[in-house]
């Protein structure tokens, strides 16, 4: 009896130290509509043709990392696309302004440090594992710890109300 106790203290234990390593994943997505009039091209007849204004999407991704540990964000996969990253570190809670009298907190004030994630366009790289949890995940973060590459997918992305520019 006291064999078993010892062991699931020991399993509970370890459980506790794999956690504690690991980053907390704060993802949102907004729509922007452009407020400006869509663009007409006049073709050779005289007919106007006018092009739709396609919303843009902005993406607001953070992850948390526990005080003392140090990770490297390496790349991401928005939606299957690839990206590189650009980390920014940034102060707690992170708020985001909806309305004139509306603030949503995306990330709350925490121990550690917080790293915005900004996805830029690059190359893609020979990362089957990543591809493999893009596919069945909105997001993949991909960074480096320890001199080890680690994955953290998350199977859906927050959407934001949409903003219209003025």
């Amino acid at each position: 009896m006291n064999y078993v106790l010892v062991m699931l203290l020991l399993l509970l234990q370890l459980a506790g130290y794999a956690q504690k390593d690991s980053i907390t994943l704060y993802a949102y997505e907004q729509k922007v509509i452009p407020g400006i009039a869509p663009a007409r091209d006049v073709e050779e007849g005289g007919t106007v043709v006018r092009k739709a204004t396609e919303p843009e999407v902005q993406y607001y991704i953070f992850i948390a990392v526990p005080p003392g540990i140090t990770r490297h964000p390496t790349s991401l996969w928005i939606k299957g696309k690839q990206f590189g990253v650009k980390a920014k570190e940034t102060a707690t809670p992170v708020e985001r302004l909806i309305t004139n009298d509306s603030v949503i907190i995306l990330v709350p004030r925490i121990e550690g440090k917080v790293l915005q994630l900004i996805p830029v366009q690059t190359s893609p790289t020979q990362n089957q594992e990543g591809a493999e949890l893009a596919k069945q995940n909105e997001l993949v973060v991909v960074y480096q710890a320890n001199g080890r590459i680690h994955y953290q997918a998350q199977e859906r992305i927050t959407t934001l109300d949409p903003v219209q520019l003025q």
